[in-house]
């Protein structure tokens, strides 16, 4: 997948859409608008009765770094929380961008339509066809007019060629004549000597040319007739066609070649006589004789266009009932008790809905939504269904309450494991930024010093030598909440996290002195990393995980006692998401998980969850999540 490329220079109010989500310019940030589409919030819980039992204090909370502006001069993957709108962000780009959010805004608009389900199998009825308009009827062609008489007289003479004339208009094309038989080739004689030029004879006369027939007249054009019945007239008797030319008289020796004449009109073209014996081959070329005039006569006038009649109405019936809708895949359950696993799982069904053979489905269990089957159907008829299960997450455990939804797909080949990033080193803490350490002191690439007296944390860039205010990292501190004494709770079991130093009491008899300084709280930024499934443990306390896997990776909450050690109540562990593969957080049997919606995987690369123990084998679960 190509890295995100959010526009340069953008204005308040652009959008950017990447896949499935969009974020908007508000001139500070890139806010997110748009993201995954997630199912239904199930139904709130009943709420459990007050306790009047303090509970023990919570481990030192986890690193962060709010404000309500971004911090000054950031590195790429920087992240900033919004205290004011409990926005995450993370500087990607040259900008920052918000990649998840625990606030809740107003309703935004209704969203675009949704992809068109599945084509149903079921025919709708066909609509009543309205009414055929009446066709008007074809009024009755014209009669043909006779063909007149085509013949063409014998070839006439040819005249003494006269000077060039001017050049005519074209006339009308005349018939051409049949060609006669071909005469049979005599045999080849034997070549005699060759003999001596003898004289050129006079032109033998050219027999005069016939008169040309008339050409009928054309007949006129009838009246065309209003659109109707197809009826057409019988058609006219064609004339009979005129005689040919007389034949073509034998040729008579060649004579002498003349004095050019003046040229004559052209005559009329005679039929072609049959052509005689082929003779010797002669080693003589005779001479060319004059070219004639082409004339051709003018065209004929084109008779008159005839009346087009009326276009008869055009009438559309009714449109036909709309047909039911087709089948989708809602409200599809199922009873059948059944293990999760990999293999064949039939399942006898409430209905089939639209899932057929072929199609790839997921099978949730009711009481553990994030506890599922996935596979391709081998088998839908009736009320059952039968699937090949390839993906699947609570391997072993029994449930007898299905829910049916279309499956999401086999997760593809795991990538190549990225390189890792690095993390910022909060070395201590100074009084001010005058006392920071120097140039050449020792400091590594992302050691950072917490300022005191402005709050701000300063981390050191070994590349240009400077130390880098990146801003606040505590936020404002809330409203005092009211005192209630309430009675005293059971003594809680022995904390993990030694407690601060109590001030130093009276030296002898004289006078207490001053209480210093408080000293920099305690920040733990730092965690372990995993690149596979992982079963939560003591080392895990107080910490940030990080899964970097690019393929679907499971963190497990156990029961308390699991390996002899039980998280105390109010321990909070953070986790992310590194790589491009989701983490799915799930609890031993016995242990419960409370989320909004029932959203237990991270929803994408870099998201951020967090997990604080509410009481025994029950766990909070927050963060950029979905189902």
């Amino acid at each position: 997948m190509a890295a995100m490329d959010f526009p340069d220079s953008p204005s308040v109010n652009d959008f950017f859409t990447d896949g499935d989500q969009t974020w908007v310019w508000t001139g500070v940030a890139w806010d997110l608008v748009i993201s995954s589409v997630v199912g239904a919030t199930g139904p709130t819980g009943p709420t459990g009765a007050g306790s009047s039992v303090a509970g023990p204090t919570g481990p030192t909370g986890a690193f962060t770094t709010s404000a309500l502006t971004p911090p000054s001069n950031p590195d790429g993957g920087d992240a900033w929380f919004n205290s004011e709108t409990g926005q995450i962000y993370v500087y990607y780009d040259d900008y920052w961008v918000e990649s998840a959010s625990s606030n809740i805004g107003p309703a935004g608009p209704t969203g675009a339509t949704g992809a068109t389900g599945a084509s149903s199998t079921i025919v709708g009825p066909t609509g009543v066809a309205g009414p055929t308009g009446a066709t008007g009827s074809q009024g009755n062609t014209g009669p043909t007019g006779s063909a007149g008489l085509d013949i063409t007289g014998p070839t006439g003479p040819y005249g003494p060629t006269g000077p060039q004339g001017a050049t005519g208009a074209t006339g009308e094309r005349g018939p051409i004549g049949q060609t006669g038989p071909l005469g049979p080739t005599g045999p080849l004689g034997l070549t005699g000597p060759d003999g001596l030029l003898g004289a050129t004879g006079a032109p033998g006369p050219t027999g005069p040319t016939g008169s040309r027939g008339f050409q009928g007249a054309t007949g006129a054009q009838g009246p065309t007739g209003p659109t109707g019945a197809s009826v057409t007239g019988a058609t006219g008797v064609v004339g009979p066609t005129g005689p040919s030319g007389g034949p073509t008289g034998a040729t008579g020796p060649t004579g002498p070649t003349g004095g050019t004449g003046p040229q004559g009109e052209l005559g009329g073209r005679g039929a072609t006589g049959p052509t005689g014996a082929t003779g010797a081959a002669s080693t003589l070329s005779g001479p060319t004789g004059p070219q004639g005039i082409s004339i051709t006569g003018p065209p004929g006038p084109t008779g008159a266009q005839g009346i087009i009649g009326a276009t008869g109405p055009e009438v559309t019936g009714p449109a036909g009932p709309q047909g039911p809708v087709g089948a989708g895949y809602d409200d599809i359950t199922s009873t059948t008790s059944l293990i999760i696993g990999a293999g064949t799982k039939v399942f006898t069904v409430s209905k089939l809905g639209a899932i057929s053979t072929g199609t790839r489905i997921r099978v949730a269990a009711l009481a553990q939504p994030e506890q599922f089957m996935e596979g391709v159907v081998t088998d839908a008829s009736g009320t059952t269904i039968t699937l090949t299960s390839d993906l699947f997450i609570g391997s072993g455990n029994t449930y007898s309450s299905w829910l049916f939804s279309l499956g999401s797909g086999p997760t593809g080949p795991e990538g190549a494991t990225g390189p890792q990033g690095t993390g910022i080193n909060v070395v201590g803490s100074v009084g001010n930024s005058s006392q920071l350490p120097s140039a050449g002191s020792g400091q590594s690439d992302n050691d950072a010093y917490i300022v005191e007296d402005e709050g701000d944390l300063y981390v050191w860039d070994s590349g240009n030598s400077i130390w880098i205010n990146v801003g606040p990292i505590v936020g404002p501190t809330g409203p005092t909440g009211p005192s209630v004494a309430g009675p005293t709770g059971p003594t809680g079991s022995a904390s993990l996290i030694p407690g601060p130093t109590g001030p130093t009491g009276p030296q002898g008899t004289g006078p207490t002195g001053s209480t210093g300084p408080t000293g920099p709280p305690k920040y733990e930024i730092d965690g372990p990393q995993y690149l596979a499934n992982h079963t939560l443990e003591e080392a895990d306390a107080s910490t940030l995980i990080k899964f970097n896997s690019s393929a679907l990776v499971t963190l497990n909450v156990p029961q308390d006692g699991f390996n002899g050690y039980t998280f105390v109540d109010g321990s909070q562990i953070l986790l992310t998401q590194l790589g491009v593969g989701q983490v799915a957080i799930t609890g031993d049997l016995g242990v419960t998980i409370l989320s909004e919606g029932g959203r237990n995987f991270t929803k994408a690369r870099y998201a951020v969850a967090s997990l604080i123990k509410l009481s025994s084998n029950t766990w909070l679960l927050s963060g950029n999540l979905v189902t």
